[in-house]
């Protein structure tokens, strides 16, 4: 396990709601367009099938692919995350049960935060970064605000970025992006040209980094 696959800005590719057959070939999408990050929510129906098939796939993957679970609230999820040796585990909320025993497994764990008290248990507890989860409910702007007393935070936020705000998340102090329905949907993959799906996350891409 890397006990920091974050260390350099990027964005998170979230797969939520595909099936095990297709996830393989939306991962292959992802990786073409840059992302070396991929959760697959654990609130997903056969979330431990479609992790399964990546990790099966994980050799014709790019070998810096960091692979995890979302969604992670008990301690059942965490076992999973663990017996598969996944890189990384986010939640939607900060409970420092798991956040410390998942340090003690070396797993790289996320929590949720929404406020600055929650940020601030979240460093105490010792998060390496935490998840700014929904960041569409207050903005690129609160970001700043939040780091300015807590200089030490690292941020990838969630919830709401877009191709259009992406660069504005980074510019306030993100330290990291996801990216799930908006660009990731079973829905769309299934009945829209995957080329344009392709197109959108390249482009994605090239606005969050345009000198890569």
């Amino acid at each position: 396990m890397n006990s920091d696959p974050f260390a350099r800005p990027g964005v998170l590719a979230i797969f939520r709601g595909f099936q095990p057959a297709e996830v393989g070939d939306v991962a292959r999408l992802a990786c073409e367009a840059g992302f070396r990050h991929i959760e697959v929510a654990l609130n997903t129906p056969e979330a431990r099938e479609c992790l399964e098939a990546l990790l099966a796939m994980r050799p014709e993957l790019p070998p810096d692919l960091q692979l995890g679970a979302g969604t992670v609230r008990s301690h059942t999820d965490l076992d999973l995350a663990i017996s598969l040796g996944l890189d990384f585990c986010l939640s939607p909320g900060l409970n420092p049960e798991l956040l410390a025993r998942a340090r003690q497994q070396g797993l790289c764990f996320v929590p949720g935060i929404l406020t600055p008290g929650e940020a601030d248990r979240a460093l105490l507890a010792g998060a390496a970064l935490v998840k700014l989860f929904p960041a569409s409910l207050h903005g690129p702007t609160y970001i700043r605000m939040l780091k300015e007393p807590m200089q030490e935070l690292r941020v990838l936020v969630s919830g709401g970025v877009r191709a259009e705000n992406a660069r504005l998340f980074l510019e306030a102090g993100a330290d990291f992006l996801a990216v799930g329905g908006s660009l990731f949907d079973p829905r769309r993959f299934r009945t829209v040209d995957r080329a344009e799906i392709r197109r959108a996350a390249r482009d994605l891409m090239t606005r969050v980094f345009p000198n890569a």
